[in-house]
């Protein structure tokens, strides 16, 4: 996939990403991998890690300006967010398929980063404060979870 050239600790490498790293949602905290795939056993394996490295290779190729040094471990603010997440699905079919019945976890619907509405068939298997956001605003869970659905999922959250 070619050597790295974010500084050494930045940047994960494909076990790493196996392990931290969820392709589907934004994450913050571990930093963007130089490379990704799919867990172990996924049939769309190949094509993300091919697709990821293609997205990743070359400053010259970037998808979108910026998008090499800050969501690929290269430089820049290493980090994975919304911005990453849509990007990669948008130009890696193979990627959009693999995070399309995906639950985002929690910690993500309660945090301060925007996310694609959670799937449907999710609602059920989270708390009951999901759902009442859902039902209070539905913009949350048919077009985009941002701040203020994260926001009234904590308020819901401790009203319980």
């Amino acid at each position: 996939m070619g050597a790295s050239l974010a500084a050494p600790g930045l940047a994960q490498d494909a076990a790493s990403c196996n392990a931290s790293f969820d392709i589907c949602f934004p994450n913050l905290d571990a930093g963007a991998p130089s490379t990704c795939s799919a867990p172990e056993g996924d049939a769309d394996a190949a094509s993300i890690a091919a697709c990821f490295a293609d997205l990743c290779s070359s400053e010259a190729g970037e998808p979108e300006p910026g998008f090499f040094g800050y969501c690929c471990a290269q430089g820049g603010s290493v980090r994975y967010d919304d911005f990453c997440v849509l990007v990669v699905q948008t130009a890696c079919p193979a990627v959009a398929d693999h995070c399309a019945d995906r639950c985002p976890p929690v910690e993500l619907l309660t945090g301060t980063v925007p996310l694609a509405p959670p799937p449907a068939a999710c609602i059920a298997s989270y708390p009951p404060f999901i759902a009442d956001v859902c039902g209070t605003d539905p913009f949350c869970c048919t077009t985009s979870w941002d701040e203020l659905c994260a926001a009234s999922a904590v308020d819901a959250s401790l009203a319980l």
